[in-house]
């Protein structure tokens, strides 16, 4: 009968125990590697939503919305590049819109006022690693068209 010294480990037991370390390491590495890439898409995303809604805020703050389509880099952020398309949208006219009475003692009617509607779209694209990505705002603007300036002579 043999007798077995305590008090210690043996190689195949130290072994099992360094590669179980390993493996469970190699997977922590990887899960940290994968959050940061989420964490720097995230911001890139960020990023580009603020950048759209300050070219979107820019189109709202125009009285004019020509149909038209414009393109370009953002001054301080040259990775992203934007695209603005806008487009009239047709809407049933029926009748004009003929504003509330003032009670305008001149006894003045006021003139039917045609609304116009434009679809206003904000592209903002950039690029990671060879993989173009993109957000996009649309919103809908509308636009009191000017009435026509009957007999004013300069």
């Amino acid at each position: 009968m043999r007798v077995r010294a305590e008090g210690g480990f043996t190689l195949l037991e130290v072994m099992l125990a360094i590669s179980v370390l390993g493996v469970a390491l190699v997977v922590y590495i990887e899960l940290i590697t994968i959050s940061l890439r989420s964490i720097q898409k995230a911001s890139n995303f960020t990023k580009a939503t603020f950048l759209a809604r300050t070219k979107m805020e820019e189109l709202n703050m125009e009285n004019d919305l020509p149909e038209s389509a414009a393109s370009g880099y953002f001054e301080d952020y040259p990775d992203y590049s934007w695209k603005v398309e806008i487009t009239p949208i047709e809407i049933d006219r029926g009748s004009p819109v003929k504003p509330e009475p003032t009670g305008s003692p001149f006894g003045e009617e006021e003139p039917a006022v045609n609304v116009l509607m434009y679809k206003a779209m904000v592209r903002v694209t950039w690029e990671v690693r060879q993989h173009l990505n993109r957000v996009e705002l649309v919103t809908l603007k509308t636009v009191l068209e000017k009435p026509p300036t009957e007999g004013l002579s300069n």
